[in-house]
């Protein structure tokens, strides 16, 4: 942060940093709130290989008749399972 500010003053430009309480009392705010820190609990799963799933889907043939909507929901069935 230190680096970036000073970079920013170096170039002429005048940073100021004020903490801003945020969404307090927003319903879906505070939903999502509660829903990251659940998600902070979750056991740590393993980063899929992405090179070699997009590599797989690479090489499937076109899907035949439906066009671009089969493909979408081609591309969307990659889903990854927590133990």
């Amino acid at each position: 942060m230190d680096a970036l500010l000073s970079l920013r003053g170096r170039s002429g430009q005048q940073v100021r940093l004020q903490h801003v309480r945020g969404h307090v009392g927003e319903v879906g705010n505070e939903g999502a709130d509660a829903l990251a820190v659940r998600g902070t609990r979750l056991h740590e799963v393993d980063e899929p290989d992405w090179d070699t799933l997009r590599l797989r889907l690479d090489e499937e043939p076109e899907p035949q008749g439906g066009g671009i909507a089969d493909r979408e929901v081609a591309d969307a069935n990659v889903s990854v399972s927590h133990p």
